[in-house]
């Protein structure tokens, strides 16, 4: 079922698998990503579980916010007004990559929302010190018109090079090289970002730091399953060894064979894991 939910705070698009008895997933999809990344995994995971799938504001069919503040705290209080106005309670919330900052942000400030947690590679890197948000995305070579901000391309196929050396898997430089390059007046390529991806961009650079996620994330009671790529993964290896080996209460799996969207590059696998993890917190 697709509906839209106007709330005092923003209007946000999901879509609802709905089986009333069974224990509610909240799907929460990545940067410059909607809610249809979960396509491959919706029908398997609907079987079990009461399925909302959230286009986040300014994704997907989710108008942009008035105000352009796409804060993952502001993002966090705009999932839980839709999980509110729905009549969710004490729901598994599984966020990928971006998507994680504001579903575990919706454990630490909504905790009567969220039973446990899902992480799907999500990076914590640590804070670029200093600068205001246009000087942090000129240094990372975005803008919020185009990013890179000075990258321009002669073929496609240069386009391409450029993304897979960014770490993008085939399936999303295809979607980019679809919907996000254009031209210039002298014929050569760019890629262009949309302006309140650019912000997050930039954000997650200035505000997100990895120690204070970790601390964060290791004061709640919720139980956590973190799901890391084999390979192109945001998650750090410091990171990973420090979940694998100082943090007893957090579960953690590697997912061979995945890439950044395990979800899409291991299905099998990934499915296996958030059904073990559904396992250990329903029981």
């Amino acid at each position: 079922a697709l509906d839209e939910v106007p709330s005092a705070r923003v209007q946000c698009s999901y879509e609802r698998t709905p089986r009333p008895d069974a224990p509610t997933l909240v799907l929460i999809h990545g940067m410059d990503s909607d809610r249809t990344t979960w396509a491959c995994v919706l029908a398997q995971l609907s079987q079990r579980f009461d399925i909302v799938a959230i286009d986040l504001p300014g994704h997907g069919r989710s108008p942009v916010r008035a105000d352009n503040i796409y804060s993952p705290d502001e993002l966090a209080n705009d999932v839980a007004a839709l999980l509110e106005s729905l009549g969710v309670k004490a729901a598994l919330v599984l966020g990928h990559s971006f998507g994680a900052f504001p579903a575990y942000l919706l454990a630490i400030k909504h905790t009567h929302l969220v039973r446990a947690l899902v992480i799907e590679d999500m990076g914590m890197h640590r804070r670029r010190a200093g600068g205001t948000l246009d000087q942090i995305l000129k240094a990372s070579g975005a803008s919020r018109e185009r990013f890179p901000v000075s990258a321009r391309f002669d073929t496609v196929d240069h386009v391409r090079a450029a993304l897979d050396r960014e770490g993008y898997v085939p399936s999303r430089i295809d979607t980019i090289v679809t919907t996000r390059m254009a031209r210039d007046d002298d014929g050569r390529y760019f890629v262009y970002l949309q302006p309140h991806v650019s912000y997050l961009v930039g954000y997650y650079m200035r505000e997100c730091d990895g120690d204070e996620i970790i601390k964060g994330l290791k004061a709640l009671q919720t139980p956590i399953l973190f799901i890391r790529a084999a390979s192109n993964s945001a998650m750090s290896d410091a990171d990973a060894e420090y979940v694998l080996t100082q943090w007893e209460t957090a579960r953690f799996i590697e997912v061979p064979g995945s890439d950044h969207s395990v979800h899409k590059s291991a299905t099998g696998a990934f499915l296996q894991a958030v059904d073990a993890f559904a396992d250990y917190v329903l029981s």
